[in-house]
């Protein structure tokens, strides 16, 4: 049983993603707030990463964009004053956050509840020593180690434990900090380093060449305790989990070993007390018959994103739901929709998660992988094998493999070393042996990998000599092709062994009769039903395990594949939205991706997922069985844009700008042409054809030069170059990225501002990637005119390559001078950011332009925004030995943080603190670079002078420091000889005296780099904050003098917006006694008196005492008429009484003058009714009060029509309807999401809409009387009383949240639908029969009122236990008719039901929907046709006099 005092929690989430804390916590952070939500929690989330899916509108109630520190995380619960908060859901920086707060008791005197496993729990797990202590009590084996907290503690616990030994820090992430040492001197090195990140290291012995198994293990607090997965690492120990290969499940344990880890893992779970989710990680003896636990970490982690996946259970939701209370018995798995939480799942596949590196980005950078994790992300295949998944998943990292063979040939001059010392390349190492002719007996002694997988790696490389020895393709045999593809060859593979074209191989297979199949991920090995909608293809099947339709309205989205630096969670937002925006318009949504840390691959995000290649073959693949009605290739970043035009040219419809025109912009060559073409200006260039021409080119230009290829993304490859020396190099490099696409040379402009589309400004001068530049939005400082011509520039440019969708365009600004620098046809990374600072969603806008619909545009000026946004990258380097950490035009950060400020310098504080930044209270040390940077960077080191701060910096920036009137002292270069005299700089790093290191190269020429390189390495290697741009080092400078951190304004994303005239605003319009006031309305224009001031009613024949009144006036009112009310009665009790008939064909004049009037104020308008109608103000209310606006509003419809209305203000539809009713007539009344307690909470339950009599009897007999009883009450009770969609909707509703859109009549529905649930449930025919009767009249109303015709119609029936059955038919026209309509109905509902079952629910829907009538109009030639016609006409007239009849029966979406 949950907690029933939990109302409000706060959630942490991980920051910006970084080495070894990545997009895997968008995931399990979004399911937990998904879970809350549900339960009717409100949500706090405290989250910087503003390109995350959880930062998003409509996750989190509310959004704090703040660093995730227990200052900051302080701050929010003072003001937010929540009951309780979750810590297992953002990494080790929410963990380490959490038991901070905990051990300073700040959760303690603010009366929080830590959800889930308990903080005391936590430390015994993070805590190495009472980790061993904990697991000790119950006889658990664990690697025998010893605390140190200083480096001779260190050496002395080494020398006791003896060497080889492993350093590992406590509190540390991704074996952050961790590292093997064979002797004294290493370990100095290596534990050094630790003390940095960590206040305790421990040295452990060395297990080097173990098994490394891991289980993620599920427990509630009733201590019932699952196994969800295990998985086994390729790499033996020695690798990090998150560098090694990992296979699930495990393929070399004996059904004995597995259970007795199993066993042993539940054991530790249940002694420690986690409740939720959490990994257990083993080290197992090769003989299989000792073992010891690594670690257990009490959290969810990268393993736990991939598990789920895996398996298709899902663990951070399960563990949300865990986290308040319930037990695992009281949950259903919400992926398989049948099975209960408490089942394990049982996988009948293989899948392989290998880790993606980009070591090549970084200068300098040791590519030696080891305990210490150096992955930006990972891929996740799955097969019906190990070969197949294997070669798979080597695709997927996009590195250029093709498999496990058929690649480029290995570079290795010592094949034995590279086989020993495993680097980020070990297993094409592994592949170049066995082609050598290594056995696998000498490989596993090199490896210490396990036979097993070495014997299914050389099944491959048998396969692969097999086919090297059929000299042609149709030599190949039908046998040898098949086992070829059931071993994962790729059609690429098979054609680079006979030299063909890929398409040649792939007509060749279909001739054969080969083609993959399609599988449901089956968590329970067919065991029991399931419907996962998670697929993927094999050709180890003989049949598909779904079934394909005409595709019609399906759209398939390419995702973004594995992260990697330039491509990130902001793709994985661009993805989840475009599926969102399918999913309003009404298409079928079908993603393609296989990245298990993304959101887009959850279990509910699209209709279906398939889990496998984004490459022509497998997207060809599944369009073939598809069928879609177009391809979606510009939000998943370069990847789907690399294949939009071989799908083109094989058929397939891409939607949005063409693909022709996506080739003109990547191409260097013709989109450099392209803008000599227009007139605009670029830097000088020249595409790369001899060594002579570019010589030439550059003695013209001279050095610097930037060397760009084709179709790459996040500079891979560009580099500037400062000599002929450089050249050379970087050219070599970049013709082997882009092959088949030129090389373009252009003169690299220097101080420069770069400017983004959208407008977005750089920090930083051009030089330095986009991607880990420092941007602004709006732009703080750029000319009018400037922002002008990119206007211009960009509409030109747009223009000429008929761009439909999103698109990012580059340039650099100068003295009112610009220069285009690229245009990529596609989201960008800045999408999310500007998307979320000025609250407009460019992804939903793209995606409604893809499907040639026509979005509202944005009106907003961002130039008039009363705050600011900012965007700072995040840099892993502390991860990256070696590896030289300044910028420059290749990428190199791994994340983002975006914050907003009141102005530039709260917001910069913001985002820097947000990235790992520390404010510096003693001293800073400074090496400033060149004149010009010396003279930059001059008046920030006044502010830091003056604010009290000492300042070191090296000879050159001393002596112009001190010249210029700011004292500073001096610090030794590296390469300078120590003296008594003066510090030196690496000493003050190494020993802490230092707070912040600013060291700006001169140039980037490889003399000036190697001069700075050990400074900046050891500011990372002693976590030292470092800044190497000195326009970023003034601006944070400025920024950290000017504000403190107890002036930061602690402002959630939604109040940030909430003071901003253009957050979300509806009208509600609702014309007071609608009919006797356009009636009244009618006589008056014909002399008459005004029928409203005196006794009178609207009814339909006034000679007929039966008619019924439709609409009172006041006075009549007053007397005791009401509407419904025999007319005869009514003259009884007032005999003067004026009685009008009403005319329809006036009062349709009325409502179609209303609404006009209405849609002048907003285009965005629905009808609600033929009297009432919402208008979406949000775009037209900037610098608005919106309540005088609807006071205009409602003025002018009554001075220009004769009429009253009311207008409801509101956040969403709910609360505008709400408001309109609050009193009438001729009122404006506001209600906002944070009035709700106050104004609707004391309101009774049947003022919320679509609670209808039957409901609020049920539940008022359980004493919920009030919406704010409704607000309060558990969605277990509400389940058990409507069911569990009516239960989430209105707890939604009682807490004020709505999330429908406003939706013109120009975005045409795609389907129609009504339903009704019975108070008990039946089975009698003729009771069922007229409910279909009823639903069916609604239906067929609302598609006349639409101006529709449907051709297909669904019935479905929800049976007393809640399982549902549906089947779909065809009429035989498209029609609006209820007759027709019905007749099929009938007929399927003889198909849907088993004619025993009782019936809680019957639905009818229609789609298929058309604006054509020349079908329907030839029916008038029938009789019977035109008998059913004026029925309908009689019906619609009807229901017409009172339409909220048809509001409260009945609940319809377009």
């Amino acid at each position: 049983m949950i907690d029933s005092n939990i109302k409000k929690v706060i959630v942490l989430g991980s920051g910006a993603l970084k080495i070894g804390e990545a997009g895997e916590f968008d995931y399990s952070g979004s399911q937990a707030l998904k879970a809350l939500r549900e339960e009717g929690i409100e949500t706090v989330l405290i989250n910087p990463n503003i390109a995350t899916v959880q930062t998003s509108e409509g996750v989190a109630d509310k959004v704090y964009f703040l660093p995730v520190t227990p200052f900051f995380v302080e701050k929010v619960i003072l003001k937010e004053k929540p009951q309780g908060i979750l810590l297992a859901f953002g990494g080790q920086t929410a963990l380490n956050c959490g038991v901070e707060l905990y051990k300073s008791g700040v959760l303690e005197r603010n009366g929080i509840t830590v959800l889930g496993t308990p903080v005391q729990a936590i430390i015994d797990t993070e805590d190495r020593e009472l980790f061993v202590k904990k697991l000790d009590e119950i006889g658990v084996k664990t690697i025998r180690s010893h605390a140190a907290s200083n480096l001779s503690e260190a050496r002395a616990a080494a020398a006791q434990v003896g060497y080889p030994v492993i350093i590992r820090a406590a509190y540390a992430l991704g074996g952050l900090g961790s590292g093997f040492c064979e002797n004294e001197s290493e370990l100095d090195v290596i534990a050094g380093k630790a003390f940095s990140f960590s206040p305790q290291v421990l040295v452990e012995k060395s297990l080097r060449g173990w098994k490394e198994i891991e289980y993620e293990v599920v427990r509630d607090r009733y201590d019932n305790c699952i196994t969800v997965c295990n998985m086994e690492n390729f790499d033996p120990l020695g690798i990090h989990t998150g560098e090694s290969i990992v296979v699930a499940p495990s393929q070399t344990l004996s059904n004995k070993e597995f259970h007795f880890l199993r066993k042993t893992a539940i054991d530790i779970v249940r002694h420690v007390g986690i409740v939720g989710e959490c990994n257990v990680q083993y080290a197992f003896s090769p003989d299989g018959e000792d073992y010891r636990v690594i670690e257990v970490n009490a959290r969810l982690s990268r393993s736990s994103a991939l598990a789920s996946k895996a398996t298709g259970y899902p663990l951070a939701f399960i563990a949300a739901k865990l986290g308040l209370g319930y037990g695992l018995f009281e949950l259903k798995n919400a992926v398989t929709k049948t099975t209960p939480a408490f089942f394990e799942p049982a996988l009948d596949y293989v899948v392989c998660k290998i880790p993606r590196w980009d070591l090549a980005k970084f200068k300098g950078v040791s590519r030696e992988i080891g305990s210490s994790m150096k992955s930006v992300g990972e891929v996740m295949a799955i097969g019906r094998n190990f070969e197949e998944a294997i070669q798979k998943g080597l695709r997927m990292i996009g590195q250029g493999a093709n498999g496990f063979v058929c690649n480029k040939p290995y570079k290795a001059e010592d094949l034995d070393y590279a086989l020993k010392n495993p680097t980020d390349t070990r297993i094409f190492a592994i592949a170049a042996a066995l082609q050598s002719g290594y056995t696998v007996d000498r490989i596993h002694e090199l490896t210490k990998i396990d036979k097993w997988f070495l014997d299914k790696l050389d099944n491959i490389e048998t396969t692969y000599r097999q086919l090297e020895e059929c000299k042609s393709l149709d030599e190949v045999s039908y046998e040898l092709f098949k086992r070829a593809k059931c071993q994962g060859f790729s059609d690429i593979q098979i054609a680079r062994v006979f030299s063909l074209k890929e398409l040649t191989v792939r007509e060749k297979r279909k001739s054969l009769g080969l083609r993959p199949y399609v599988k449901q991920i089956d968590t329970l090995a067919a065991e029991f039903p399931s419907q996962t909608n998670y697929l993927y293809l094999t050709y180890n099947a003989s049949s598909d395990d779904v079934s394909f339709g005409d595709g019609a309205e399906g759209v398939i989205v390419l995702g973004s594949g594995a992260y990697r630096i330039g491509s990130s969670v902001e793709f994985d937002w661009c993805g989840v939205n475009a599926l969102n925006t399918l999913k309003k318009s009404g298409y079928r949504s079908i993603m393609i991706n296989y990245n298990p840390e993304t959101v887009s691959t959850d279990y509910d995000v699209c209709d279906r997922l398939y889990f496998d290649e984004l490459s022509y073959e497998t997207v060809m693949d599944i369009c073939e069985l598809e069928n879609p009605y177009g391809v979606i290739v510009s939000v998943g970043g370069q990847i789907p844009n690399n294949l939009a035009l071989p799908l083109m040219k094989s058929g397939i419809r891409i939607l949005g700008t063409s693909a022709l025109d996506i080739d003109r912009a990547e191409d260097r060559n013709k989109f450099s042409k392209i803008v000599d073409k227009l007139g605009i200006d670029q830097p000088r260039w020249r595409e790369l054809t001899t060594m002579d021409d570019i010589n030439k080119f550059v003695d013209e230009v001279g050095f610097p030069v930037l060397v760009r290829p084709s179709y790459v993304l996040s500079g891979a490859a560009m580099n500037v170059c400062y000599s002929k020396e450089d050249l050379k190099v970087f050219l070599d490099m970049a013709v082997e990225v882009s092959e088949e696409h030129p090389v373009v040379i252009s003169s690299f402009m220097q101080r420069c501002k770069e400017i983004a589309s959208a407008i977005s400004e750089h920090i930083e001068f051009a030089g330095v990637h986009s991607g880990d530049a420092t941007i602004q939005f709006p732009p703080q400082k750029i000319y009018g005119i400037t922002a002008a011509k990119i206007r211009k520039t960009t509409a030109a440019i747009a223009k000429e390559l008929g761009i439909t969708g999103p698109f990012n365009i580059q340039f650099l600004a100068t003295d009112n001078y610009i220069k285009v620098i690229e245009c990529n046809l596609r989201a960008s990374r800045s999408f999310p950011f500007v998307s979320k600072v000025l609250k407009v969603n460019f992804i939903e806008l793209a995606t409604k332009c893809m499907l040639s619909e026509h979005p509202e545009p944005v009106s907003i000026d961002p130039f008039e925004l009363e705050y600011v946004g900012v965007k700072c990258s995040q840099f892993s380097f502390s991860r990256l030995n070696q590896a030289d950490p300044v910028l420059g035009v290749d990428m190199s950060s791994t994340g983002e943080v975006g914050c907003i400020g009141d102005n530039l310098d709260e917001a910069l504080l913001k985002a820097m603190l947000s990235v790992g930044h520390r404010i510096p209270r003693k001293s800073v040390l400074i090496s400033s670079g060149n004149a010009r940077q010396k003279a930059d960077i001059l008046e920030a080191c006044r502010l830091l002078a003056a604010k009290g701060i000492d300042i070191y910096a090296t000879e050159g920036t001393c002596r112009y420091l001190n010249e210029n009137g700011v004292q500073a002292k001096r610090a030794l270069w590296p390469y300078e000889l120590a003296n008594e005299d003066y510090p030196s700089a690496i000493d003050l790093i190494k020993g802490h005296k230092v707070d912040l290191v600013i060291n700006i190269p001169k140039n980037f020429t490889h003399n000036e780099l190697s001069n700075g390189y050990k400074m900046r390495r050891a500011a990372i290697d002693f976590n030292i904050p470092l800044i190497t741009n000195s326009r970023l080092a003034t601006a944070y400078i400025k920024a950290l003098c000017k504000v403190s951190e107890e002036e930061i304004g602690i402002k959630s994303w939604t109040n940030t917006y909430s003071s901003m005239p253009f957050r979300r605003v509806i009208f509600h319009i609702d014309v007071n006694s609608a009919f006797l006031s356009w009636s009244a309305v009618k006589i008056l224009s014909e002399g008459g008196p005004d029928i409203r001031l005196v006794p009178s009613v609207v009814s339909g024949d006034p000679s007929d005492r039966r008619s019924i009144v439709t609409a009172a006036s006041i006075p009549a009112k007053k007397l005791g008429i009401k509407t419904a009310q025999p007319i005869g009665m009514a003259l009884r009790v007032c005999p003067e009484l004026v009685i009008d008939h009403g005319d329809w064909s006036w009062y349709k004049y009325c409502s179609d003058s209303f609404m006009n009037i209405c849609r002048s104020y907003s285009p965005v308008l629905q009808k609600f009714s033929i009297d009432e109608c919402f208008i979406d103000m949000t775009l037209r209310l900037y610098k608005k009060d919106p309540v005088e606006v609807a006071v205009s509003l409602k003025d002018e419809i009554r001075s220009r029509l004769g009429f009253t209305v009311n207008v409801g203000v509101g956040s969403n539809k709910l609360l505008a309807k709400m408001a309109s009713d609050f009193e009438k007539p001729d009122k404006v009344h506001t209600l906002w999401e944070d009035e709700v307690p106050e104004k609707m909470w004391p309101l009774p339950i049947g003022d919320l809409l679509w609670i209808g009599r039957k409901t609020k009897a049920r539940l008022t007999a359980y004493g919920l009387y009030t919406i704010g009883d409704l607000a309060h009450a558990s969605k277990g009770l509400l389940t058990r009383l409507v069911g569990a969609s009516y239960a989430e909707q209105i707890l939604e509703n009682a807490n004020g949240r709505d999330h429908s859109p406003v939706e013109t009549e120009a975005q045409e529905a795609k389907s129609i639908s009504a339903e009704r649930t019975f108070e008990k449930d039946i089975c009698a025919p003729d009771l069922l029969d007229r409910a279909l009767f009823k639903v069916a009249c609604i239906v067929a109303h609302r598609l006349r009122r639409s101006e529709f015709r449907a051709s297909t119609v669904s019935v479905f029936v929800k049976y007393s236990d809640f399982t549902t059955s549906q089947k779909q038919g065809k009429t035989s026209q498209p029609t609006d008719i209820t007759a027709l309509i019905l007749q099929e109905a009938r007929r399927l509902l003889t198909l849907a039901w088993d004619g025993v079952s009782p019936i809680r629910q019957i639905g009818l829907g229609v789609s298929s929907l058309t604006h054509d009538t020349s079908v329907q109009m030839s029916l008038f030639e029938d009789p019977k046709i035109q008998y059913y016609r004026d029925w309908d006409s009689q019906y619609d007239a009807s229901i017409e006099e009172d339409p909220k009849q048809a509001a409260y029966f009945t609940k319809t979406s377009k």
